[in-house]
Formats: structure tokens, sequence, C-alpha cells
């Protein structure tokens, strides 16, 4: 294992402003700027060529990625200023690698991931491992194609972690049946399993509380007259449908999410959906009035209730977006400019389904609103650069993207924080830091009511506490302070 500290990144190439769109479900969407940050840059490298092409990012911006060639496998932790590498082969024991899937990181700081050794012909052992925050590693499961030998036969896609360090994935059970199955430390829990009447399971992703959702297809049609819904279930209760898709928007393999306020979104190629409890309570891009090109792929769900997923786009183009809007609600899409260059591919190479743009879904959308992806551009002389980009939210554009920010909704450029809780005065109303504005702060902002200097009650840091102040106390009532983008004093809150 190395540590990099990574140097200076040249004037001009360093970010790039782009207006978006984004919002809570269901409220309206709101502009805001978004910086994006190279964390791996390709020169002469088309998309299909480009690795990483996919990766997944936790709530402090760690971005996690697999890079290697010819069996060989390094895992990549990359918080934008330093890089630290692990070696896989090493780590798992194996010394060749044929499948790793994308690396899962939660905000422990911890990775997930399925690796396989290559065994040229022979039986093909394979582990489900996590790598602790403090870097030793836990072997969660093993698989062997014989089905004695291991916990499990196979993993089939991408494997998902939750902030408690177990991972579910969708697998074959050494009883030949295929299914969704949720391991830990504690062994392996069998989530559901294929029968005649829900079949066809896709994907697996898992909240905090060990919840799981997939997809499977129905005998039945479900409340709203598809044939596929997204299941959830713990491996202990049996599993319920938490989400019917409708009928008429076809089916698509790639997998659905849930947040931590057990929120779940689902997508066909023609429509996307959130809801819970076997309900639909928003359609976020609705099957008839989809203005995509009926390619709605991968999704990331964050626990803001706020979502981004990729999608071909009518141009015959892909990109990301947060909503139904192909205009105010891109990051970005194929034909954008990214660097002085274009995002597309060279000619002479094929395009298809999302190949410029890729996004490895759960996991690459964080609260903070940061997103991973990788990204292909071309230059005028049809030289491709292909990119693994960060994209760093600045909701309230004063300059602080949210990670950094400490009023990420109130423009703040000075971060003025005089009680120095990690809340900026803009947005800290709460005077008596129990992370609730209440009347014990409106007795304290009475207090000291038209008394000048730089204090705490000051909120807009004109000098004064005067009504300006108690208007932003008036704003806040009853509510948290912040919120904050960095480590403060009502973290759990805020």
């Amino acid at each position: 294992m190395k540590t990099l500290r990574r140097g200076p990144i040249p004037a001009g190439i360093v970010s790039v402003l782009v207006m978006v769109a984004l919002g809570s479900l269901p409220s309206n969407a709101q502009a805001v700027d978004y910086e994006f940050v190279p964390l791996v840059t390709s020169p002469g490298t088309d998309i299909s060529r480009f690795h990483p092409q996919r990766a997944t990012i936790n709530n402090s911006g760690v971005v996690a990625y697999a890079v290697g060639s010819a069996f060989q496998a390094d895992l990549v932790l990359d918080d934008g200023s330093s890089v630290t590498t692990i070696d896989l082969n090493a780590a798992s024991g194996f010394a060749d690698i044929d499948r790793l899937s994308v690396p899962f990181i939660n905000d422990a700081g911890a990775v997930g991931f399925y690796v396989r050794q290559a065994s040229f012909g022979a039986p093909l052992p394979g582990k489900i491992i996590r790598i602790n925050a403090d870097l030793s590693l836990t072997t969660l499961a093993t698989t062997n194609a014989d089905g004695v030998s291991g916990d499990l036969i196979a993993v089939a896609g991408k494997v998902a972690m939750n902030n408690v360090g177990q991972v579910a994935a969708q697998v074959t059970f050494n009883s030949g049946e295929t299914g969704i199955a949720l391991v830990d430390d504690n062994g392996l829990l069998v989530v559901d399993t294929v029968t005649a009447d829900r079949f066809t399971f896709i994907g697996a992703s898992i909240n905090d509380s060990g919840i799981v959702v997939y997809k499977a297809q129905e005998s039945v049609p479900n409340s709203e007259g598809g044939s596929v819904s997204v299941f959830a279930g713990d491996g202990i209760s049996p599993a319920q449908i938490g989400l019917p898709l409708p009928a008429g928007c076809g089916n698509t393999s790639a997998e659905p999410d849930i947040n931590n306020n057990g929120l779940i979104a689902g997508q066909q190629p023609n429509c996307l959906v959130v809801g819970s409890g076997g309900v639909i309570t928003d359609d976020i891009v609705p099957e008839a009035t989809n203005p995509f090109a009926e390619s709605i792929g991968r999704l990331s769900l964050n626990d803001r209730d706020q979502i981004v997923f990729a999608t071909s786009t009518i141009n015959n183009g892909a990109g990301l977006f947060f909503g139904d809007d192909p205009v105010n609600d891109k990051l970005i899409e194929s034909g954008d400019t990214l660097f002085g260059e274009i995002v597309a591919n060279p000619t002479g190479i094929p395009f298809c389904c999302g190949d410029v743009v890729r996004f490895g879904g759960d996991g690459g959308f964080n609260d903070h609103g940061q997103v991973v992806f990788a990204v292909a551009t071309v230059s005028e002389s049809n030289v491709a650069t292909s990119y693994l980009i960060r994209a760093d939210r600045d909701t309230d554009s004063d300059g602080l993207t949210d990670n950094a920010d400490n009023c990420t909704l109130v423009a703040n450029a000075d971060q003025r924080d005089t009680d120095a809780d990690g809340i900026g005065n803009s947005c800290d109303a709460d005077l008596d830091n129990n992370c609730a504005i209440n009347f014990l702060d409106l007795g304290i902002l009475k207090s000291v009511f038209f008394s000048v200097g730089d204090q705490d009650a000051d909120l807009d840091g004109d000098g004064a506490v005067n009504f300006l102040d108690l208007g932003v106390m008036k704003a806040t009532f009853f509510g948290p302070p912040g919120p904050s983008g960095i480590e403060n004093l009502c973290s759990e809150t805020s």
C-alpha cells in the first residue's frame, strides 16, 4: 500500500463551472454550480479502453475505483488531493484476477467488492471482501463454481455496501438457486430466491437499516399493471414489493436504489419513479412525457432524497441528469464542452448506449451532491482524452463547493464563524449551540439587541445585532442550524 500526494494541476484545467438544476424530490429544482475536478486523465484514450470507467464516492468526498491490466488490479482511494493505492492481488491472495466488481466505499472509509481468481478452466474461486478503514481485510463470503467449497457458487454484477459494513449482492447459492444475499461479519442471509411468481432478479442495493432492494420480474401484474417491481427484504422477514414499476416502461438491467430515509428509486428504459411501501410517490421521468431516448440506466439516490441518473438522449448522445428537463436538469451530456474539448467519441469509434459518459449508479452520488463518473472528450484533431471526474456542487454559488462550505444554502464566501462550531454565522441562529433554534436563542438575541461588534448574534456580519439578524433567526426558527458541509457541532442534524 502506498500513499501519493497529488501535485498541482495547471490553471484552467483544475475545474469547469456549469449551471445545472438539482432539487429534492419532489420539490422544484434550483440552479446550482458544479465544479468538475479530474481525478484521472488519460490522453489518447477513448472511453471504451479507459479504466476506471465506474467508481463510488462517500460523504467525505473520497472516491474508490479500480485500475489494472493483464490479471492485475489495484484499488485506488482518491480524495482529490492525495491517493492511496492497495494491491488487490496481494489483498485477495489471487495471483491472477479475471473479475472485479466496482469497489463500493462507505462513510467509514471501508470498501466492499467482489473479486474472482482467474483459474483458466478450473473451478473459479472468488471472495466478497471488505477492506476496513484501518486497511485490515475481512473476507465476508467465498465463492466457488463447484458449489461445495465456497459459501456461494457465484456473484453477479455489482455489490453494494452500507455504512454498517453489510454487503448485498445478486448471487447463485450453492443449491443452484439464484437470488439476493446479505453478508456481514455474522455470516450470510438469504434475502430472496427465484420462485415461479418472482424471477429474473436484477441488482442489489442496501441502506443502513439492512434493507436490500432489487428488481424482479413477476408472473402476475403489479398494482401499476407492470411486470417488474422493486422488492425489499432484510433476510429475516419475507421480501415485499417496495416499489411497483409501471406498465409500458420496458425492461432494463440497471439496479434500483434505496436511501436511509427508506425512499426507493426504480427505473425502466422509459420511466423513473420513487416511492416506498409499495406505492409510487413521484414520477421523476413519466413514461408519457419522457424527453430522453427511452434508455434510462444506472441511478443513485442520496439521503437528501436527490437523484442522478444516466440516460441516452434524443440526439444519439448520453448524459447524466437530475430530472426530466434535458436542459435545466443536466449535469453533463455528449456535445458539451469540457476542458476546451467536446464530450464525444472520436470519429471511427462506435457510439452506443452511453459510451461517452459512464456512471456507476448506486454509490456514485453523495449527500453533498458530489457525483463521480467517467467521460471522454475529443479534440479538433480527433484525438480522444478520457477522464474520471468528481463533480463538486456549489449550491449557493459563493465559490465554495458544498463539501467545503460551512453554509451550503446561504452565500458566505468569508465563511465567518464566530463561535467556531463549523456552521457559518449566516445560517447559525443557534446561539446556545444545542443544535436547535428556539426561544432560548431568541432570548440571547434579545439580550444583545442593538449592540455592535463581531459577535455570534450578528448573523449577517454587518457589525451590529438588529432586525436583519432577527429576520435570519425567524426564517430558521424551530429548525436546526446550517446546513454545513464541513464537520460541525451538529453534524448529525446539519
